[in-house]
């Protein structure tokens, strides 16, 4: 907690300084609250959805584009950050990526990725410190985020760790739920958020599958 207060205090001056805008005040419509580890061990532990295979999840179409976005540009080495139970990680073997570390702060998902694919390395960390991804290489060609950032309070701590020069992609939700801290509106609203920390950042609306209304925004930029 320590820590996340010292980033907050230092994104306050940055803003004063011109350098940051206040972090309080970047977009995105205020929804639930953040959920502990525990919280996401249960969800997991007791969930029919995080025991399906990759392919009849609801989120297949949007792991689908990203999967498709890493294929074309080569890519063959992914960091996953918030991989949950290794569903998408189960995608990304069955396209023959080779090189796939995969980090979340659940031991309960991490459990069940590490046993769901077995040839990849999977690590409990919390992506929100700055030595989240110590130790992991690096020389991934793609970090990947989905459904993480919004869920945390302290969302930008994650995408500054983010190494320079890679390629991000990452989705956030326009729906409300008792974990998204927030939700967005519009992809003018992800980019008013994010693009400070990217180049040529771009934002895709993917339709979702549960409902007529809901939508995944995927970034898609390389971190500056």
């Amino acid at each position: 907690m320590l820590i996340k207060k010292v980033k907050r205090v230092v994104r306050q001056w940055g803003h004063r300084l011109g350098v940051w805008e206040d972090w309080e005040q970047l977009p995105g419509v205020k929804g639930g609250e953040e959920q502990s580890s525990k919280w996401y061990d249960s969800v997991y532990e007791s969930s029919v959805h995080y025991r399906q295979e990759f392919y009849e999840s609801s989120y297949y179409p949007t792991w689908m584009v990203i999967a498709d976005r890493l294929m074309a540009s080569g890519c063959d080495s992914v960091l996953d950050v918030g991989c949950g139970p290794g569903q998408f990680a189960q995608l990304l073997r069955f396209y023959g990526i080779r090189d796939y570390v995969g980090v979340d702060f659940s031991e309960t998902a991490i459990a069940q990725a590490a046993s769901r694919v077995p040839e990849y390395r999977f690590c409990v960390r919390d992506a929100t410190r700055p030595v989240a991804f110590e130790g992991l290489g690096d020389s991934f060609d793609a970090v990947v985020c989905m459904e993480v950032l919004e869920h945390l309070d302290d969302d930008l701590a994650v995408v500054e760790n983010f190494r320079r020069g890679v390629r991000c992609l990452c989705t956030v939700p326009n729906f409300p739920y008792e974990s998204h801290v927030r939700h967005f509106a519009s992809a003018d609203e992800v980019l008013g958020r994010y693009r400070q920390f990217f180049e040529n950042l771009a934002v895709l609306r993917i339709k979702g599958t549960r409902s007529d209304s809901e939508v995944f925004y995927l970034m898609d930029g390389v971190k500056s």
